[in-house]
């Protein structure tokens, strides 16, 4: 199947991550609001974790150390089950055209298994054993010929 689109990222790329963070990220939003120290209003703090990694809003806001260490630890552990609404101009392009290629077994990829969507695991360090990718990297240029042999037809 010729691939129409590669996407680098899911999260407000083809869904809207704020369609589903307050469900998501309520325990770690109690978590920062209520045992932590950190610095911020945290409106914002909840509007920065929707769009940016918690590592750059931990600097941000300057979390605490303890904060830093629960809230990645807490990130690990959650799950969304519910429905995961796609943007309107994504239903255009069916998930056999998609190939999603990500560096987190636990964020892009897996969220592409989820869908339906291809994917590639880039691991330029290799330090993830193959998961449930359908394929995996280490540089770009396997990339690319990746997309010429696998998907030309």
């Amino acid at each position: 199947m010729i691939k129409k689109a590669l996407i680098y990222d899911l999260d407000n790329t083809i869904y809207s991550v704020k369609t589903i963070g307050k469900e998501l990220f309520a325990p770690l939003f109690e978590l920062i609001s209520e045992r932590f120290a950190h610095h911020g209003s945290m409106d914002i703090i909840k509007e920065d974790l929707m769009s940016k990694p918690f590592q750059v809003v931990a600097a941000k806001h300057q979390f605490s150390g303890e904060l830093k260490q629960k809230g990645v630890e807490m990130l690990k552990g959650l799950t969304y089950t519910g429905e995961i609404k796609t943007f309107e101009d994504y239903v255009e392009i069916k998930t056999s055209e998609v190939l999603v290629v990500g560096d987190d077994p636990e964020s892009e990829i897996q969220a592409a298994e989820e869908l339906g969507i291809d994917s590639v695991l880039y691991d330029k360090e290799d330090q993830h054993a193959l998961t449930t990718s359908n394929f995996k990297i280490n540089n770009f240029g396997e990339l690319k010929d990746l997309l010429d042999i696998q998907f030309k037809y």
